[in-house]
C-alpha cells in the first residue's frame, strides 16, 4: 500500500487561518488539508499486511543443527483493518536468483494485529516443530541470503528485483541478496531469523532496520493479538496518515 508523508515545513496553514478553523468537525479539517498541503512523492510503506519473519534455517547437514524443523515466512497485519489474503502468495528467489518459487495463501481475513504462518521446506534436523501452520509450502530456502515478497497474486514474479503494484512488501536478507528495501536485513542462521521490529509493527521502508537477528518466534492465525498502537490511533482521509500535532501543528485531534 502506498501512503503519503508530509511534514509541518511544508504546510500552507497559518495559526491565524488555522486558529479559526478549531471548531469544524475533524473530516472537514482533513479534507482542507489535504486539499491545500503540498504532496510529497510517494514512499511503498506497508500499511496493512508485511513480512514480519523470515527463517530458512531447516535442513542443516547435521543433527540438532536447526532450531526449527520447517522454514517458514511469518506475517503479519499491522494495519487497523482486516485483510483477506485470498488470491495472494508468498514467493521466493534466491539471493541473486531471478527464478521466484510460489506458496499460495488460503482463503483468510487477517485481523489487524494477527500474525500468519507459512510453512516451508521440512528439515528432519530441527530440533522443534512449528506451530501449526496457517498455510504449508514446500520451498527450500536459504538460511543465510534470499529473497522473499509477500504479493497480492499467485503469478510467479520475474526477474532479479521485480517491481509493480502487485508487490505487497518484499524482504531482501544477507549481503549478497540482490533486491531488498533501502537497505539488506542482516544474515540470519540455522538457529536465528530476520523478525520485525516492535513484533511486526515497525514499518520504515528499510529492511535493515525494521528485521533484526534474534531468536525464531514464529506465531499463527491462534497466537495473541499485537494490535499496533493499541486502537488508540486515528486515521482520517482515506489515506494512511494520523491526525494530530505531526500534521496540523495543532495538540492532537481525535475524531473517535
Amino acid at each position: 500500500m502506498r501512503v503519503i508523508r508530509k511534514s509541518l515545513q511544508h504546510s500552507k496553514f497559518s495559526r491565524v487561518r488555522l486558529g479559526a478553523m478549531l471548531g469544524l468537525p475533524i473530516a472537514v479539517l482533513c479534507a482542507i488539508w489535504l486539499s491545500q498541503a503540498p504532496l510529497q512523492p510517494v514512499q511503498a510503506v506497508s500499511a496493512g499486511i508485511v513480512i514480519s519473519q523470515v527463517y530458512g534455517g531447516a535442513g542443516c547437514g547435521t543433527a540438532s543443527c536447526s532450531t526449527y524443523k520447517n522454514d517458514y515466512i511469518e506475517l503479519f497485519n499491522r494495519g487497523a483493518s482486516a485483510v483477506s489474503v485470498n488470491g495472494w502468495s508468498v514467493q521466493y528467489a534466491a539471493a541473486a536468483g531471478t527464478t521466484w518459487q510460489v506458496t499460495a495463501l488460503t482463503n483468510t481475513t487477517i485481523q489487524p494485529g494477527q500474525y500468519f504462518l507459512v510453512a516451508e521446506s521440512f528439515g528432519a534436523n530441527g530440533v522443534n516443530n512449528l506451530p501449526t501452520p496457517d498455510v504449508t509450502g514446500t520451498i527450500a530456502m536459504s538460511a543465510t541470503a534470499a529473497k522473499v515478497a509477500l504479493v497480492n497474486a499467485t503469478t510467479a514474479l520475474s526477474g532479479s528485483c521485480p517491481a509493480g503494484a502487485s508487490i505487497v512488501d518484499l524482504v531482501g536478507y544477507g549481503a549478497t541478496a540482490s533486491c531488498f528495501e533501502t537497505a539488506v536485513a542482516p544474515a540470519p542462521s540455522t538457529t536465528t531469523a530476520d523478525v520485525r521490529g516492535a513484533n511486526g509493527c515497525t514499518e520504515t521502508d528499510n529492511n535493515s532496520t525494521d528485521f533484526s537477528v534474534t531468536t525464531p518466534n514464529p506465531r499463527n492465525t491462534a497466537s495473541t493479538l499485537n494490535p499496533c498502537g493499541g486502537g488508540g490511533t486515528t486515521t482520517c482521509c482515506h489515506v494512511d496518515v494520523s491526525c494530530g500535532a505531526a500534521h496540523f501543528g495543532i495538540p492532537e485531534l481525535d475524531n473517535s
